[in-house]
């Protein structure tokens, strides 16, 4: 009888103690929440700013941006049409992404104007920006869901059919179809179950089965082989006909059938052409080709 009455004790005492842990835990995480949520934004919007569906024109006007006296950015000019496919071509730390993140208005310029449409940034609500732009970073992010769920992510009412086609896009849907699962596989927290390769094309997926007006790949290729990289280029060529893309990488071949490509050397613009142009006019663009083509 003694003993069960420790039983029927000690389980209890082990409980508290578990709840206790739990609740510990949860204060914790929800303390790092709670921190987000609160985190005020470094950019507003404008007074008088309105809200505006971006057609893809955008226009960077004597851009100058630095972090305290470092210079990342200085005196850079960038026209690029609605609908053309654009190359920021430039070694690391030469201010490439920091072109992608004033366009997203995640940062602002220190000197120097951005216009989308031909109104100027300040006029157009930061929301509405980010609305019509599709991003795909260098690292990105996918939860621990199905491989369908996490494209539809970027399309809430995606059907099954238009996550395909996206995937067919992206060169992933092969791989897809190689899972036991296929799509109802789970890909595991960031995507774990994946290769560095596989995570970002299933990103750009997700980015491109919405349709934006504005795609942005910010070295969202860096992990996939030559070869499917071409591939890729050449499905979105096909697939976003008409939308402005703009492909930030170091590497040349993202860049042969662009519109218009941009050197950026030491934060400034050293040259831009297209890819025939470039060759023959810029040092930098010609001295990076040819590396490239003997590591091929």
């Amino acid at each position: 009888a003694f003993l069960s009455y420790m039983g029927i004790i000690v389980w209890p005492m082990m409980a508290v103690g578990m709840v206790t842990n739990v609740y510990q835990r949860g204060n914790a995480s929800y303390k790092r929440i709670l921190e987000l949520i609160e985190e005020k934004p470094d950019i507003h919007d404008a007074p008088r700013a309105e809200h505006h569906t971006l057609k893809g024109s955008i226009k960077l006007e004597d851009i100058y941006f630095s972090y305290g006296e470092q210079a990342v950015l200085e005196n850079v000019n960038i026209d690029i049409k609605e609908g053309q496919y654009i190359g920021i071509c430039g070694g690391i730390g030469s201010g490439k992404s920091i072109i992608a993140r004033l366009i997203l208005r995640i940062i602002e310029p220190q000197k120097g104007r951005i216009f989308y449409d031909s109104i100027d940034y300040k006029k157009i609500k930061i929301a509405a920006v980010r609305d019509s732009i599709g991003y795909i970073p260098q690292d990105s992010f996918l939860f621990s869901d199905t491989i369908e769920d996490n494209v539809r992510f970027g399309k809430p009412d995606a059907t099954l059919e238009e996550i395909v086609e996206a995937c067919k896009v992206a060169s992933i849907h092969k791989n897809i179809m190689e899972l036991k699962y296929q799509y109802k596989t789970v890909v595991g927290e960031k995507g774990v179950t994946l290769s560095g390769g596989q995570k970002q094309r299933l990103c750009i997926a997700r980015a491109i089965i919405r349709r934006p007006q504005i795609l942005i790949l910010d070295d969202a290729l860096s992990s996939v082989d030559t070869n499917t990289e071409k591939e890729i280029i050449w499905n979105l060529g096909i697939y976003s006909k008409g939308i402005t893309t703009i492909v930030i990488s170091h590497r040349i071949s993202s860049f042969i059938r662009a519109d218009n490509i941009f050197v950026l050397d030491g934060g400034r613009i050293e040259n831009s052409g297209t890819h025939r142009e470039l060759i023959k006019k810029s040092d930098i663009y010609k001295s990076i080709y040819k590396i490239q083509k003997l590591k091929e």
